[in-house]
């Protein structure tokens, strides 16, 4: 990880082949959310030891490293509220009870009884975008990747 415009960017971890999932949020306005990484393992230790990541990103560990229900209730908890509720404090005070969206894939740890009730007791709606159509409807699928990768500095090769 470096920051934007940085020249060089060097490869830590080279030999470390554990797979994780990185889940990417976007909001309308095109603002990239911090990121969800989510490693494979049952406690802390499984996590990167040397490798320092930003405040505002979540990350966690699975055992299977997939989202679940409490990854995602974390997710909505550590990303999603905060932004929400930063936006919603920006708005004019005429505005009262403002509605959010978050869109997401039919995944099922994105569909849990838990989690719907999470969103809907902070006046968030989700969106389900159907299957096999999160390639032509689903934010991040249908922007630029080149922007995504650029503003991460997620190598694409």
């Amino acid at each position: 990880m470096e920051e934007k415009g940085s020249k060089q960017v060097s490869i830590a971890g080279v030999d470390d082949k554990r797979q994780i999932t990185l889940l990417l949020g976007i909001t309308k306005s095109g603002t990239l959310l911090p990121p969800k990484q989510i490693y494979v393992g049952k406690a802390e230790r499984c996590l990167p030891q040397k490798v320092e990541f930003p405040d505002d990103w979540d990350v966690t560990f699975t055992e299977t490293h997939w989202s679940n229900e409490l990854s995602m209730l974390r997710y909505i908890d550590n990303v999603i509220l905060p932004y929400v509720n930063e936006v919603r404090e920006e708005l004019p005070f005429d505005r009262i009870n403002p509605k959010a969206i978050a869109i997401f894939d039919i995944f099922a740890a994105h569909r849990t009884d838990s989690l719907l009730e999470k969103l809907k007791s902070h006046d968030i709606q989700p969106l389900f975008v159907p299957a096999a159509y999160t390639d032509k409807l689903q934010p991040l699928d249908v922007t630029e990747k080149t922007h995504i990768m650029d503003e991460y500095r997620i190598p694409t090769g």
